[in-house]
């Protein structure tokens, strides 16, 4: 189709700056082959990828929830004032989205912590900032900057000083205090831990909640300190029972119990003697942000809001029947309801007792809407749709339309068919699925292997009627291979551990007939897998040199195989014989400076970075530059979707974008 055919063409700007058609970049062990000649490229911008308004953190002060936007730059801190249910402040603060963020038992100001900078390949810096909420227009204050860090936890203790902490090397416990501005590293009770991931502090300690690492496996391991203000000393006083737990993911004071909490496990500890205790087994998910009511525990779980009765020792699912909240970032008791921050950019009030539950949409109040990083990307039937946070925004190529499908979590791929998308959907949530005539909403159809929480990649397979998942672990350290059956609804079966060897996560999928093609993703070195579908059996392997520690892009071109690693790694792979064979190998850190991937089309191998969209000649294995400049900014891998008249839509900053290629 022409560029004049297309509807899109009559309406939106073709856009020359940042294209470079048939630019060559060079390569180590290239061949000096003449470039063939220079194709036609065009791009046209399609606006905002996917807009939304959706959270990360709140906090609630004389009577007004605080919320600090996610994935959209600046973040911002918007107040939803409960009573007159309005809109009532909104502060921008630098960074992408913040976990930290809590009020100093004054009321008078709110502190958070955030990312500044971003990237891949870039050392995290975090600033400390508070907003004075007496103040007329909510002003920020930015306080002091931290190295190393990407902030996950804060608590304020009775007399003002600000704890923080989260994922760094050795990860910190961190203390501002606001009557001399300082900044000190209080302790750092295991070396070996991921990051902080809790806090909560008291007249005289810090409970400290960490995710840990276990010395013989490298899996996730919960730790628990009291670290005493006065001297820094820390003790473990973690329940025996939550040492196989990955993490202590929330926890809250009340009447001197300590409740701990993390997924459908959790304990009541006795403040004043932490040995005594009682272990929680719950058969719903708790998740975090405990609260008490009237002599019960709420908790924000990853299904809705769960109650624990501690007299009766029952656990009741109190979400109302027809409410969908989606990821809950805070849970707040107020008049004997409970006030439920949805990251759809809803408050719900909701009943405990008659589980009636009416939603404030914030966005209808006035909460702004911001553009934000990409997650995937794909196309069908007419529509692209393009992954976010708690929403994935579907555009129609016919009409310029777009409108939002709310998706809690995170759409990290995205497949689509003519009559259904399928989705894997991070954190803990697998295979979603939405109907293009349906309502515009994710439903689940089927979780992942336990501990499987970040899908990777999805590939249809249109022969088998299957969809392969490769994903990840936050808690431990494999990934896992699954195969849905959209028939039967099921996971037909899933592979842990594909790899064998206890380290390896499911990157990226390739197939051809009835070999599956994996790539790994290890900070020991990544491998590519030939995996036989009908025998369920590893064919062969072949190590990378040098050795990226993930492959994040797979594609076939004949007899060949190629494997996009990390950091712009492209390993030509032989598919004759029974195993595979290294061809050769090239690095091109320019063109692909951090993630990429690969697709096939028309016979020919595409590959996207942030920075760049390229073709790979099948002859001499080299890259064509066809859009430069793209600076997409992504949160994951970047992706380009094929449609069915073979043109491309990937991201061009944050914007969508039509790329055409003729020769």
């Amino acid at each position: 189709m022409s560029q004049q055919q297309h509807p899109l063409f009559s309406r939106r700007q073709v856009l020359a700056a940042g294209l470079v058609a048939g630019a060559t970049l060079p390569l180590l062990g290239g061949s000096g082959a003449l470039a063939a000649p220079a194709p036609r490229v065009g791009v046209t911008d399609l606006g905002p990828g996917v807009q939304t308004f959706t959270m990360m953190s709140s906090a609630m002060a004389d009577g007004t929830i605080y919320m600090s936007t996610r994935n959209v730059e600046p973040m911002k801190v918007v107040g939803y004032h409960v009573a007159t249910r309005s809109i009532t402040s909104v502060t921008d603060v630098f960074g992408e989205s913040t976990q930290a963020m809590a009020v100093e038992p004054t009321g008078r100001y709110l502190y958070g912590c955030v990312r500044i900078n971003f990237g891949d390949n870039v050392t995290p810096v975090s600033r400390l900032f508070r907003i004075d909420l007496t103040a007329s227009g909510r002003p920020m204050e930015p306080l002091v900057e931290i190295d190393g860090l990407i902030p996950f936890a804060m608590s304020i203790a009775p007399d003002g000083t600000v704890y923080f902490a989260g994922r760094q090397k050795a990860p910190r416990l961190y203390a501002y205090t606001p009557s001399t501005g300082a900044l000190s590293e209080v302790v750092t009770p295991d070396p070996d831990a991921q990051y902080g991931r809790s806090l909560l502090a008291t007249d005289d300690a810090v409970y400290f909640g960490l995710r840990g690492t276990n010395p013989s496996t490298g899996a996730a391991a919960a730790r628990l300190y009291r670290v005493e203000r006065a001297t820094g000393a820390a003790t473990s006083i973690l329940p025996a029972e939550l040492a196989r737990t990955s993490e202590i993911r929330d926890m809250l004071l009340h009447e001197g119990t300590l409740v701990l909490v993390n997924g459908s496990v959790g304990a009541l500890v006795d403040e004043a003697d932490p040995s005594t205790y009682t272990v929680l087994r719950s058969p719903l998910n708790l998740g975090k942000l405990p609260v008490p009511l009237n002599g019960r525990y709420y908790f924000a779980g990853s299904r809705g809001v769960a109650e624990y009765d501690p007299v009766a020792r029952t656990y009741r699912s109190i979400s109302a029947p027809d409410a969908d909240y989606g990821g809950i970032w805070g849970l707040f008791p107020s008049d004997g309801r409970l006030l439920v921050v949805s990251a759809y950019g809803l408050v719900f009030e909701l009943d405990p007792a008659t589980l009636a539950s009416e939603a404030v949409d914030l966005v209808a109040l006035g909460a702004p809407v911001g553009t934000q990083l990409a997650m995937s990307v794909a196309t069908a039937a007419g529509s692209v749709y393009v992954g976010g946070t708690n929403a994935i925004g579907r555009h129609d190529l016919a009409t310029g339309a777009v409108r939002n499908i709310n998706a809690s979590g995170e759409a990290k791929d995205i497949v689509a068919l003519p009559d259904r998308v399928y989705t894997g959907q991070y954190s803990g949530w697998g295979v979603m699925g939405y109907s293009p005539g349906g309502p515009d909403a994710l439903t689940l159809l089927a979780a992942l292997p336990a501990a499987q929480n970040r899908p990777h990649d999805l590939l249809w397979d249109a022969e088998r009627g299957r969809l392969y998942v490769g994903s990840g672990s936050d808690a431990n350290v494999f990934g896992a291979l699954s195969v849905f059956d959209p028939a039967t609804g099921t996971i037909e079966y899933a592979l842990e551990d594909p790899f064998g060897d206890g380290r390896q996560q499911v990157r990226c999928l390739a197939r051809r007939d009835g070999v599956l093609f994996l790539g790994g993703e290890s900070t020991a070195g990544a491998q590519v897998m030939a995996w036989d579908i009908g025998t369920r059996s590893e064919l062969w392997r072949v190590s990378l040199d040098p050795a990226p520690n993930a492959v994040c892009g797979l594609a076939i071109h004949g007899h060949t195989l190629y494997a996009l690693g990390h950091s712009g790694s492209l390993t030509v792979i032989d598919l004759r014989g029974a195993s595979g064979r290294v061809v050769r190998t090239t690095l091109h850190p320019a063109l692909v400076p951090d993630w990429g991937s690969l697709t096939v089309r028309g016979g020919k191998v595409y590959g996207v970075s942030k920075a760049a969209f390229f073709r790979i000649d099948h002859r001499t294995h080299e890259p064509l530059v066809l859009v430069d400049g793209l600076g997409a900014e992504w949160y994951g891998v970047p992706r380009v979707a094929v449609a069915e008249d073979d043109s491309f839509y990937g991201i061009r900053q944050r914007n969508l974008v039509r790329i055409t290629v003729q020769g």
